[in-house]
């Protein structure tokens, strides 16, 4: 027997099957050409970029292009040192002496709080068995005391969390940047041979696309910029949750926290302070030429979100495991502070 033919009209089909394509199609993302952050990171590679298309091929002043080249590449490095030079500082001058009251302070803490024996951490403090933990001495301990202990902010932990999460969201805001434009630069761009392949001028707004990168250019921007910005945004993180734990203050605790920002937008104050306008203009100018294309996935979607579960389990470790500023602390103060802080807060 023959199959029958089919009675339905192909004109029907392709009625059923247009509005489906086109949701299909509809559904896939095209990303528009991507512009450079205004910031010195951002003119240190419009520079490299454009100088060295000029020197390549023998265009404009060439003592000109060597100098604006050295002088956006050693200002962009400046403030990476400085950034860490910063850190460094805070940790040695003003933090120190935070963290050794707080070792003293804690190490009395466990002599009057707990029987003995004693277990010893690695800097000589005295830390308590559980079982011998004497919560009701707490009222036998000065004034001054209460006080200092009361306001280590490991005594508060959800409050410590909160302040360190926001300080780490704020650096991850920047590891993202990082992220992106390396993917975007390293990875998606295809490969040119030739320097002067590299950027495609349009005069109609007057924009610069890039369009091709060399390999030599790659390992520059890999080495020089995206390696060093992403360890230092790694120190920033380390260094200045040790900052904010050893600040034994609540409310300077926050008020760190957003003094730490200003090591992160130091790149911005110094584009707006120090870069030529000529030169802020052409960075406006560059342009990323990006055709890839995203379809609905899950990950195109909901994949950022992940960083919420990374920072929660930074804070936790950080917190629970890998803090120094107290080694072995026993989360003992918490409960004894806590009619303590009432009765000084209430108003």
């Amino acid at each position: 027997m023959f199959a029958q033919e089919s009675s339905v009209p192909r004109e029907s089909i392709a009625s059923v099957l247009q509005p489906q394509l086109l949701c299909r199609k509809k559904s896939f993302f095209e990303h528009n050409p991507e512009p450079l952050d205004e910031d010195l990171y951002g003119v240190a590679i419009t520079s490299l970029l454009r100088d060295t298309r000029r020197l390549a091929s023998s265009e404009g002043r060439f003592c000109l292009r060597i100098s604006r080249l050295s002088a956006t590449w050693l200002l962009m490095v400046a403030n990476m040192l400085l950034q860490v030079f910063l850190l460094v500082e805070f940790k040695k001058l003003v933090t120190q002496a935070a963290v050794h009251s707080m070792r003293v302070a804690y190490n009395k803490y466990q002599g009057k709080m707990y029987d003995p024996p004693f277990d010893t951490t690695a800097n000589g403090y005295r830390r308590g068995h559980p079982g011998n933990f004497r919560p009701e001495r707490f009222q036998e301990l000065s004034a001054s005391q209460k006080e200092l202990l009361c306001s280590f902010p490991l005594s508060q932990p959800v409050y410590l969390g909160a302040v360190l999460a926001i300080w780490t969201f704020t650096v991850v805001a920047d590891v993202r940047k990082i992220l992106f434009l390396a993917e975007l630069i390293l990875l998606r761009i295809p490969h040119v041979d030739s320097f002067g392949d590299m950027l495609e001028h349009h005069n109609d707004d007057k924009t610069m696309f890039l369009v091709g990168l060399p390999r030599s250019i790659r390992w520059v921007l890999f080495f020089m910029m995206f390696l060093p910005r992403m360890t230092i945004d790694i120190i920033l993180i380390w260094l200045g949750c040790r900052w904010l734990v050893a600040t034994a203050s609540f409310a300077d605790v926050l008020l760190n926290a957003m003094a730490l920002e200003f090591l992160l937008v130091l790149k911005d104050l110094l584009y707006i302070a120090v870069v030529p306008q000529r030169d802020k203009l052409e960075t406006r100018q560059m342009l990323i030429d990006n055709k890839k294309e995203d379809g609905p996935t899950y990950f195109g979607y909901l994949g950022s979100f992940g960083w919420i579960l990374i920072v929660i389990c930074w804070v936790y470790l950080y917190m629970r495991h890998l803090q120094t500023v107290l080694p072995d602390y026993r989360w003992d103060i918490q409960d004894v502070c806590r009619s303590y802080i009432i009765q000084n807060t209430k108003v």
